[in-house]
């Protein structure tokens, strides 16, 4: 298992070294990325990879995103109320707050909503 989140962690890291090389995330949003990884997979050691890679990617590109004032389409309102029936909802809800609490960077509603969707996904 520790090999595993140790492999998990290190992709991780590489995907964000690859955005920010790329010139697609600059090195405030890939720091937070990592800090994020780090509390991820604190809380969830056995991260599905599939869904980890994508959140990571995801995390990245709405943070910078979100540094750059492009706004995003909002989730539809019929998702949202989804959403919230997921069992893990209210814990998603309560990582994203610690999540963007580390950043210095004031996320909008809708950009809130997708990162609890992907954590709803990755805690499911």
């Amino acid at each position: 298992m520790v090999i595993k989140m140790g492999a998990v962690r290190e992709d991780a890291y590489e995907r964000i070294r690859i955005l920010h090389e790329a010139g697609l995330v600059s090195k405030k949003v890939a720091e937070f990325c990592h800090d994020t990884i780090n509390m991820v997979l604190e809380e969830r050691p056995d991260a599905d990879e599939e869904k980890f890679a994508m959140f990571v990617t995801h995390l990245a590109m709405r943070t910078q995103r979100v540094i750059d004032k492009k706004e995003e389409n909002p989730l539809q309102p019929e998702v949202i109320e989804a959403l919230k029936e997921e069992s893990s909802y209210e814990k998603s809800c309560l990582f994203a707050e610690r999540i963007l609490g580390t950043i210095d960077v004031k996320f909008p509603q809708t950009e809130r909503d997708y990162l609890i969707v992907h954590l709803c996904n990755l805690f499911s």
